[in-house]
Order: C-alpha cells, then structure tokens, then sequence
C-alpha cells in the first residue's frame, strides 16, 4: 500500500510550512463547485457516523483506506474526460465499525483506525540502555509502518554548584489529584536542610516544565537545562513522584516517563496514547491492540443522514442498492428541502439488474428529488484494477459529474468514463426509450464518438408537463434561483421601515437582480412588465414571470436533395 507521511510530523505554533508526500499518485482533486456532493456508504477506515469533507483523493484514502465509499470519491473526482468531476465532498462511513484497544500498566493505547485492520497495529516499550531511558515502537506492517520514540524518560536535570553539603530535589504527589502537586529545593548539611524553593505544579507559572528550569537557572548556585533529545517541555504535573534527589555531581534528572510519552506520541499516526503515572510503566514486548472490528452496515441510515443537515451539500449519493435507505434518503432530502436547504438524491441499485427491476426502483421511488441511474457497468481504476460498478456506484460518478457543472448544466448526453456497459445495461434503442419515459437515467455507447454517454436527466417523477420537477438541470437551476432570491431580498429589505421604501424600489431592485440572473445564464429571461410588487401594511406582495433555461434535447434536420444537370 503506498504511503502517506507528512513534514514536520510534530505541530508546531511558530510559522511555518508543512509538506504532505502520497506515493500513491492515483485519484483525483475537487473542482471549484457549487454544488457540493455527499457520498454516504461503507469503507475501510474512518470515524462511523462523522461527517468528512474532503478535497482530494490523498485525504480520503489516507481516512477510509478503501471500500464503496473511497471507490465512490474516485468516480465522482474522475467521472470523464471531457467535463470537471465533483468539488469538495462531503462523506460518511456508516459502519458501527470499533477501534482496537491496548492496556499494560499505565499506558492505554487507542488505534486511530477503525475496523478489523487496526487489530494488526503493535506496539513495545525496551529499555534504551546508552541513555538509560525507554524506547517506544509503534508498528502496521499493512502501511509498511514503523515509528520509533526513543530516550523517553528524562525531563531536565539540576546541578548544584553551591558549597553547602548538600542539596536536594523533591517532586510530592497531590492527594487530591494523584498528581505531581509540588517541587520542592532543599540546600544544607545532613543536620539541617532548608527550603530555597517550592514550585507549585497544578497551576500558575510553574505549570510547564520550562518555567521552572529558567527560574532555577536564575537561583544562586543552580544550573537547569532539559534533556537534549526531544520536545520534553511537559507539564509540570506530569513529573514522577521522586524523593530526595541528590542535585551534587553528575547528570541528576527529573523524570517524568507517563508525561513524556503522552506528549511524543500525539501525533502517531495510527495510535493514540495516554499514560499516566498513578501505575506503574514497565517494559513489554512486542503486543498487537485487539478488539478491532469492521462492524456491521445498518438497516436504517436515517440518523447517518441527518449528520448530512446544515454541510452545505446538494446532491446525496447512498451507496447501498435497497430501495429502504433509498426512501429513506428521499424523505431526508425533502425534508432539508422543505426547511430551506435543497438537495437532490442520485441512486442507483445492483449490477446487472433485468430492465423490470429498475423500472420496480422507479415506481418506488417516483420523486421530483430523485434520479435514478438504471445502468451498471465495468470501469478500469486508476490502481489498475477493473472494477464492477453497481447501480449505486454509476450514481457517485453521475453525481460527480453533474456537481462539476454549472448551475442549471443538464449531464444530458455528457460522456462518462466506463470500460463496457453490463449485459443488462445494453439496451435496446426501444428499452432506452422506455426507461427514459418512465423516469430512468441509462447510458448508451456512442459509435462515431467513441464513448458513453448519459441519455437524459430525468427525475423519477415521470411527469414531462413539468420540466422543474421532471428535469433535474430545470429543478436544479430553480434550487438555487429561489435560494437565492429569498436570501437577497431577506438581507436587503426584511428589517427595513416601511416608510423607507416604496413598492417602485422593490420593483427595480428585482428587476436589476433578474438582470444579474439573465446576464450568469441562470434564468433564460424574464417579462420586466410582470415584475408586480403591492405593499400592503408590513407585508410585500410580489409576482413575476421568469423563463428557466432548458436543455437542448432534440435536433430536427431536413436536408433536400436536388439534381444539377451540367451541360457544356
């Protein structure tokens, strides 16, 4: 598996720049959409039920590690050659899928990985004897993993450079916390030692490590500096309980093994770990964390979606071919939409379904909201593996497709990238016409161009009177021009006194809007002469006439032949 390593691994406060390496070289990025796609479905890795947004293609494989839901974030990346894929999208493991576990004596590692995977990442604590120190090794061969944590241990050391007898160090536990609570210095003879300094190490200045030792480099006869391999600037608190340590000749250090170890290993990139001094730290050999597991896919993924509310996406992508999580992703989305957030469902069933079970899906589903891919095929990878792609996956790389175009764009007859359609995806130039009239998204290889191409972009309401609702391009453009409009006439009008404004100057700020909208191609036009607003009290009542930009979908051509006679 390639890897993914980031320089400098520790985070640092000061600026600075950081470099991200993938030796992986494979997926994609996002493009600059407005219409943000939502792929909910299974995977490898990754936090269940947490809502992920992502730009590119190294981030999601570095979370998800594998599964419908990263095969999905390609496709929808690199839906075809011609047209832009999906901008940042927004992803949800739905797994209930655990983390594995390691305890021995104070320390408690956590994998960063959920699933069954995680089960294979080791860990061991040896003793570094040069240094007289502990050495820490986290290891996942399936990553070709391995990061050692040495000299863990030593904090600072203290000198004593004074003439009395002796000097003394001593670190007290806090009998509330069970933490290191205080430090107290001690200089004299063996008859009488007195205090010279007490650091109180909960709180207040002395509550990180480097405050002390630049406190006691300031004291008469004493001499601090930490230990020179590592970040070992811990809290204070985080010291070990140590008793009379003599600070005369030689290295004296203060230790503090639980501290230091929290503190290198933060940012491992597969464990997380907390120590702690209460229990004793002792050297182990090399141990798996179990207790890892993949977890199972749930029935319902009603509460996965409502993690979905208020992210800002627009077209929801469940990757599962049953017909319940697809009603189920409808409801969610007329729901949002209902309370001012549109969004659109694009879904999609097994592989190599007959043509009588993807109608079945279209009755089923039969919403405005809805589309429905009714085709599976096969699709070369960019790791190099040929991949069947269900119903449901056709429907991320459609969902891709049409988040890369623009506003009101249809994916009507746009090439997509597939290597061959499924048996029962070849339709016949008849069948082709009965999915499309019945509600249902097909695609169809194209011989003088040489590619496959989306046939339409009918909803799965299945009522051609009404293109807003039966066209998701029409349906689209209007998500966004009503959004729109309500936004701007709520922050320039709602608020305003009456008495300010006129019915005139509402009339003309629509007008120069409808203009805007004209001029973007977000509406074809509109009849200025329609533009009706009446005040009535606190309430304005306004109508107007506005033509939607509708997709181009048949050509006519007659072509007449007549004879030339050439005479000489």
């Amino acid at each position: 598996m390639a890897s993914i390593n980031k320089y400098p691994r520790m985070g640092q406060k000061r600026p600075h720049t950081s470099v991200t390496v993938d030796t992986s070289g494979i997926g994609g990025s996002s493009s600059d959409s407005t219409k943000k796609l939502m792929l909910i479905g299974s995977a490898k890795g990754g936090e269940p039920g947490v809502v992920y947004e992502l730009r590119n293609y190294q981030e999601a494989k570095a979370i998800f590690r594998g599964g419908d839901l990263l095969d999905a974030m390609e496709l929808a990346w690199n839906p075809s050659n011609t047209q832009n894929g999906a901008g940042d999208i927004l992803a949800v493991r739905v797994e209930d899928a655990k983390q594995s576990k390691l305890t021995i004596g104070g320390i408690n590692f956590t994998s960063r990985l959920f699933g069954r995977e995680a089960n294979e990442i080791q860990v061991a604590l040896t003793d570094n004897e040069m240094t007289d120190t502990k050495r820490l090794t986290v290891s996942f061969t399936n990553d070709r993993y391995e990061r050692v944590y040495d000299n863990l241990g030593k904090i600072f050391k203290v000198n004593y450079t004074g003439t009395a007898g002796t000097a003394t160090l001593t670190v007290e536990k806090d009998k509330d916390t069970g933490l290191a609570g205080k430090m107290v210095i001690k200089v004299g003879d063996d008859a009488k030692l007195d205090t010279v300094k007490e650091y109180d190490l909960l709180s207040g200045v002395f509550s990180e490590v480097n405050t002390i030792i630049n406190d006691l480099n300031n004291l008469p006869d004493f001499e601090a500096s930490f230990f020179p391999y590592g970040d070992k600037n811990i809290k204070s608190s985080d010291l070990d309980i140590q008793a009379d340590v003599s600070l005369k000749g030689g290295d004296n250090y203060v230790t503090g093994l639980a501290g230091d170890i929290t503190k290198q290993l933060r940012y491992d990139n597969y464990v997380i770990v907390e120590a702690s001094a209460s229990k004793a730290i002792t050297t182990f050999p090399v141990t798996k964390l179990t207790g890892g597991s993949d977890g199972i896919v749930p029935e319902s993924w009603a509460d996965k979606f409502s993690a979905l509310s208020g992210k800002g996406g627009y077209y929801l992508v469940p990757l599962s071919p049953k017909q319940a999580i697809h009603s189920e992703a409808i409801a969610f989305v007329n729901d949002r939409t209902d309370t001012g957030e549109p969004m659109r469902v694009i879904c999609g069933g097994d592989y190599d379904e007959k043509i009588e079970d993807v109608l079945k899906r279209q009755s089923l589903l039969k919403s405005p909201r809805g589309l429905l891919t009714g085709f599976s095929g096969e699709r070369s990878m960019d790791d190099g593996r040929i991949l069947k792609l269900p119903g449901y996956l056709v429907a991320s790389q459609v969902g891709g497709l049409a988040s890369g175009l623009a506003i009101g764009e249809s994916i009507t007859y746009k090439s997509i990238i597939l290597t061959e359609l499924s048996k029962n995806s070849q339709y016949t130039n008849s069948q082709l016409d009965q999915l499309n009239l019945s509600g249902v998204v097909t695609a169809e290889y194209v011989m003088n161009r040489k590619a496959f191409k989306i046939s339409d972009d009918v909803t799965t309401y299945n009522n051609p009177q009404d293109p807003v609702q039966n066209e998701m391009a029409v349906g689209e453009a209007n998500d966004f021009f009503v959004a729109d409009l309500k936004d701007n006439l709520d922050n320039t009008f709602i608020g305003s006194k009456v008495v300010e404004i006129s019915a005139q100057y509402i009339k003309n700020h629509i007008q120069s809007y409808l203009d805007e909208k004209k001029r973007k191609q977000e509406i074809r036009d509109y009849v200025p002469e329609d533009v009706q607003v009446i005040l009535n009290g606190d309430t304005a009542i306004i109508s107007l006439t506005v033509i939607p930009i509708r997709t181009l979908k048949q050509i006519d051509v007659r072509v007449v032949y007549k004879q030339q006679i050439l005479t000489a």
